[in-house]
């Protein structure tokens, strides 16, 4: 990489050195080659933290602490993985401190909590941005099982002929979680497995597995294959949606006593399109599961004959 500096921002109050340490812990547990000592005192000294009260002069006083070290030229990239209640209030904090400019900004899901609040949140966001300043990610589509989905139909000739109602039987896509909710109950609280990972991470996947074949493997021609997914599901039935929570979760500090969030959603997804119409989309994650996984399981027409014993 070229020449960079890190600025953490968050609620906790913790040292430039407290912030090294975590992020040491996450990249010894997560990196994928090992790193001695060497190599690490060089990148940590490119970490630094504001606490959220010192905000937002603590975040202009490091930012120019790095431009004088990066020089003129330094460009600014803006990671926003915050609630959709804060996200106004940071697009405001980086006009305010005349950070919004030279800068590219990548706003994390959930974009509002439904249709109407996330319009309003792109408003708001055009009005100190221009479009291509933004991204707008959901992460979970840069994991490698997630990718794989469009070299699996899209790389191989043997399942795309078969990639359809007349061959498979229903569809599942299973994302247990073995954490619970941790330190974020005040986020999830208001959001819920439903909002947190049904209607964004899941839903993302279904339309992986569900597109018609793109024109290109470029970010507009499979943006507008799935757009036609979306517009094709049906309206969910209440009798097909289960809803749950994991035992404790109520105890869990931040958490409303008599709270009624579900950690658990498990639903049954119809499209009606030429594709697809007929084949149930099973759709289960939660959170304290047995295990923790991504699964997507496709269920194969049973041949008209079964020389088989069923188990």
């Amino acid at each position: 990489m070229p020449e960079f500096r890190v600025i953490g921002v968050s609620m906790e109050e913790i040292s430039d050195g407290r912030f090294r340490a975590i992020a040491e812990e996450a990249c010894r547990e997560f990196a994928r080659h090992a790193f001695g000592g060497e190599e690490w005192h060089g990148f940590s000294q490119r970490l630094s933290y504001v606490p959220h009260g010192e905000a937002p002069q603590g975040l202009k006083a490091a930012v120019d602490k790095a431009e004088g070290e990066l020089g003129p030229e330094m460009r600014l990239l803006h990671y926003l993985s915050v609630p959709p209640a804060a996200a106004p209030d940071v697009i405001q904090m980086l006009k305010t401190c005349g950070l919004s400019d030279r800068a590219r900004v990548i706003m994390e899901k959930p974009f509002g909590t439904d249709l109407a609040s996330a319009r309003k949140l792109n408003e708001m966001v055009h009005e100190v941005l221009d479009e291509d300043q933004v991204f707008r990610i959901d992460h979970f589509l840069g994991k490698e099982a997630a990718q794989n989905i469009l070299a699996l139909r899209f790389a191989n000739g043997l399942f795309e002929p078969i990639w359809n109602r007349s061959h498979i039987d229903h569809i599942q896509i299973d994302v247990p979680e073995t954490l619970g909710v941790g330190t974020r109950a005040a986020f999830y609280e208001k959001t819920g497995a439903f909002r947190d990972m049904v209607v964004t991470h899941l839903f993302q996947i279904l339309a992986f597995v569900a597109m018609e074949p793109p024109t290109a493997l470029a970010p507009g021609p499979i943006t507008d294959e799935k757009n036609k997914v979306f517009r094709s599901l049906q309206p969910l039935d209440p009798a097909q949606v289960v809803r749950g929570q994991y035992e404790g979760y109520r105890e869990e500090e931040g958490v409303d006593p008599d709270s009624r969030t579900e950690t658990f959603v498990a639903l049954k997804v119809e499209l009606d399109n030429w594709r697809w119409s007929g084949v149930p989309f099973y759709l289960r994650t939660g959170k304290r599961m047995g295990e923790s996984s991504r699964i997507i399981s496709i269920a194969f027409r049973e041949p008209p004959h079964a020389m088989f014993p069923e188990d």
